[in-house]
């Protein structure tokens, strides 16, 4: 077992990429510490070798040395002849030990038999210590040349293994580079040229393929991973596929159940669908109108040319819809234009050919909006103000007559609280006139806009006046009326004649819905800069739909209509007053809890700046 084990490792280190690296730096290592023990031996040896020779030739030359001293001495009288004799014997056995050229033995034994002459002479002569001191000269030069010899043999020994060293480390050099580059070109070079290629081929040819297995096990295991991604792609991109399918199926039955029409225009205004509502109202088939530009498409009708001329009479830079008429279905309907930017994810919807986040418009959606039955209801709802306007106008005016023929003759004969009901009745037929006229002017108008005549007023001074005869209605009914005034002027620029109606018409609705007991206030206050007129009511309230169109026209406040009492324009009309003033109203109200309509219009100071 423990063999088998053994092997299976030394296997996954061999397919092993690091196992690889590890065992070419192991051989690397082991080849460059063989060359240094190699080396590290053979310069031991010589150092040995020449420390020895050197040494032994260096107490030569100090031994000979020293017996020529010992010669001098003699003949100088600085030793006796015992003296010299002892220290000469002494220096020969020195010189013996260190025998170590070729012939250095037998010039050895020269000397000594010219000392023992030159020391047992009676009279030790000049040519005896002559012959004895040449002897000594020469086995003084014989081992300075073996110095020389050694010298010059240890620079040639360290020469020839520096020259070794070098070529071996060349050859180790060249064997690494050469296994590196087997190892990267077999281990890592194939191996990611094959995974770039498969890459590629996924690329160029839109299909995802699976990776060969490589060499080393990491690299098997970055394929496997590769591999089983392809899986999973393949599987993520199927579900995708049949995603989007079942997306552009619903997309395509939505756009087609939209009662509107709708172009989709790519960035060139190339239309890349178009549903059958719109080719129904610009009377064109949808055969070959893919890819035809919206400027083109007047040329395949007289419906759609008058879509592309209110086009081009908009303008490229003019904003909001546009509408045009066409005759479908025995009548003349009318369209309302609108472009909107079909953009990317990120929102933006600049210009194509722009950097950074203008690449993110994708075209342009066109929607053709059928308003025929909403402009019949305006036609309608204008003719019904028309007519009511003018009908009221025979008996408003008969009702003024009477009222001034009433205050001419019998108002001094009259209680004081008769003559100011008769006041304020004169006061509100006037002002009722001045409305029923102004309605009738707006209703012949297009723009159906109430005007107004501004003029320096003072708003609180304007409601102290309508407030005596709203009292008075109030107090009919058992309504408390409250009225609170702000600490300082609220000077405004308005029309002295339709905005006391306003606060009129909001307390009469407050009378309407409030039932006996409750209360009504009016609260006169400075916000910000704006004047603030607050109606409100301790009556049934309201929420929901009723509150979302109570300023539209035919509204009706209570779930009730008889209990109204009205046709429903009095807010309609209140609204598009103080519109035209500038200013703005909104309502608060709840079931049970009554209701607070707001006015505000800007203070005069304001409206000068």
């Amino acid at each position: 077992m423990s063999s088998t084990g053994a092997g299976g490792g030394w296997r996954r280190l061999w397919w092993s990429l690091a196992g690889r690296i590890w065992l070419t730096s192991v051989l690397l290592v082991a080849l460059m510490g063989a060359l240094g023990v190699g080396i590290a031996a053979r310069l031991a040896i010589l150092e040995q070798s020449v420390n020895q020779v050197l040494s032994r030739n260096y107490r030569s030359i100090q031994a000979a040395n020293g017996m020529l001293a010992a010669i001098g001495a003699l003949r100088g009288g600085g030793l006796t002849r015992e003296e010299a004799r002892s220290d000469f014997e002494r220096l020969l056995n020195v010189q013996r030990h260190n025998e170590t050229e070729s012939g250095e033995g037998e010039l050895t034994e020269t000397i000594a038999r010219q000392a023992d002459g030159f020391f047992t002479a009676p009279a030790p002569g000049a040519s005896g210590a002559a012959a004895l001191e040449h002897s000594l000269a020469e086995l003084i030069a014989l081992n300075e040349r073996a110095m020389f010899s050694a010298d010059r043999h240890t620079v040639a020994v360290a020469r020839a293994s520096r020259v070794e060293a070098l070529a071996v480390l060349l050859a180790a050099v060249m064997v690494l580079c050469a296994s590196s580059y087997a190892l990267s070109r077999s281990l890592v070079n194939r191996p990611l040229a094959d995974l770039i290629r498969t890459v590629r081929m996924i690329d160029s040819e839109q299909s995802l393929r699976a990776m060969a297995p490589p060499p080393t096990s990491e690299l098997a295991e970055l394929a496997d991973e590769f591999n089983a991604m392809i899986w999973r792609l393949l599987t993520d991109s199927a579900k995708r596929l049949a995603e989007l399918d079942r997306e552009r199926s619903k997309t395509g039955a939505i756009i087609e159940s939209i009662e509107d029409g709708l172009i989709v225009l790519d960035p060139q205004r190339a239309i890349v669908h178009m549903n059958e509502v719109a080719g129904a109202i610009l009377d064109v088939s949808h055969a070959g109108i893919l890819g035809t530009r919206l400027q083109s498409l007047g040329e395949r009708g007289s419906h759609a040319a008058r879509l592309v001329a209110a086009l081009d009479r908009r303008g490229a830079d003019a904003d909001g819809p546009i509408e045009f008429k066409v005759f479908l279905r025995g009548r003349d309907h009318s369209f309302l234009v609108r472009e909107l930017p079909w953009t990317a994810a990120n929102g933006t919807h600049d210009s194509p050919d722009e950097q950074g986040s203008a690449a993110a418009l994708l075209g342009t959606v066109v929607l053709l909006q059928d308003v025929t039955l909403l402009r019949d209801r305006e036609k309608a709802h204008s003719h019904l103000i028309a007519t009511l306007s003018h009908e009221l106008k025979t008996p408003l005016t008969s009702l003024r007559i009477a009222a001034e023929l009433l205050g001419e003759t019998v108002s001094e004969q009259l209680p004081e609280r008769a003559r100011e009901i008769l006041a304020t009745l004169q006061e509100d037929v006037a002002r009722l006139q001045t409305i029923a006229g102004d309605l009738l002017d707006a209703s012949r108008s297009s723009a159906a806009r109430i005007g107004v005549e501004r003029r320096p007023i003072l708003l609180d001074k304007v409601v102290s006046e309508i407030a005596r005869p709203l009292a008075m209605q109030a107090h009919e009914k058992g309504i408390a009326l409250e009225l609170r005034w702000p600490e300082h002027p609220l000077p405004i620029w308005g029309d002295p004649i339709k905005l006391p109606w306003v606060i009129t018409n909001l307390v009469g609705n407050a009378l309407r819905y409030t039932p006996a007991g409750g209360r009504i206030t009016i609260e006169l206050e400075q916000h910000d800069s704006v004047a603030r007129a607050v109606v409100s009511d301790t009556g049934c309230g309201m929420e929901g739909p009723a509150m979302e169109r109570i300023f539209e026209p035919y509204a009706q406040g209570a779930d009730n209509p008889t209990r109204a009492g009205s046709a429903g324009l009095g807010l309609y009309i209140t609204k598009e007053i103080v519109e035209a003033h500038n200013g703005r109203i909104f309502v608060r109200s709840g079931v049970g809890s009554g209701t607070t309509f707001t006015v505000e219009i800007p203070l005069r100071e304001q409206m000068l700046g």
